[in-house]
């Protein structure tokens, strides 16, 4: 938009320019504190795994997001002491609450608790609160199934323990699962070798008595032996005499 001449001096009031131009440089000055707020605070696209490259290498951007964890510890502490004891200062004055206000006990008692007993000991007593940081229940699940992958194809876990665990557990239920699959097999191992060795000396006594019974049977095939020769001995004695007794 133009401004007409006014009093024969041309362009009096001046020229204004209503175009898109020149008006984004607000936008950038945006950009610049970002640029900045990301220097001072250390929080930069690496660290929080939104940075894009093609020179990315397997693992990195994990090891970056660790880093970049370690670095906000002393905030994420913090926050935890802080929610510690908010934590555990409501829990102290509704003890104290309950201890001295047996009305509201029992405006509690609902269908689930039929009875809930609270004595005055309770206002002596003191509780604490634990607050521990977790991942999302998504992340934690596949960094499951990247373990159970893991042990699966290094033979370490069976294929029913893959499948009870698989898109369903977390690394702490995943060790569970391995724990209690390592423990069965061990136990499993232990009967086999047990039967086996049990086998193993059933044979060997076998064995034994079959050569103690090949030995008595000998000693039995001997003695008769011996036996049937003095017999005959004994007869062919007798025999010569009866013969000499019959030439006189």
């Amino acid at each position: 938009m133009k401004a007409n001449s006014i009093g024969g001096v041309n362009q009096a009031v001046g020229a204004y320019d209503a175009s898109y131009k020149g008006s984004d440089k607000i936008y950038q000055s945006i950009e610049a504190f970002r640029n900045v707020i990301s220097n001072n605070t250390g929080v930069n696209d690496a660290m929080l795994g939104t940075q894009q490259g093609a020179d990315q290498l397997v693992g990195v951007l994990d090891s970056q997001i660790n880093r970049g964890s370690i670095m906000q510890q002393p905030y994420f502490w913090a926050m935890k002491h802080m929610l510690k004891s908010i934590y555990e200062d409501i829990m102290n004055k509704g003890r104290k609450i309950a201890a001295e206000n047996n009305r509201l006990i029992s405006a509690i008692v609902g269908r689930e608790v039929k009875t809930i007993r609270v004595t005055k000991e309770l206002a002596l007593e003191d509780m604490r609160a634990y607050v521990d940081v977790t991942e999302p229940e998504m992340t934690a699940v596949e960094k499951g199934n990247q373990m159970l992958l893991t042990l699966f194809s290094a033979s370490l876990i069976d294929s029913v323990t893959f499948s009870e665990c698989f898109n369903k557990s977390d690394l702490e239920d995943v060790s569970k699962a391995l724990y209690r699959y390592q423990t069965q097999k061990a136990m499993a191992e232990e009967k086999a070798a047990m039967a086996s060795q049990e086998k193993e000396n059933t044979m060997i006594q076998m064995g034994i008595d079959q050569q103690n019974a090949d030995r008595e049977m000998d000693a039995n095939s001997k003695m008769m032996t011996d036996q049937f020769n003095r017999d005959k001995l004994a007869s062919n004695e007798r025999n010569n005499i009866r013969s000499n007794q019959a030439k006189k």
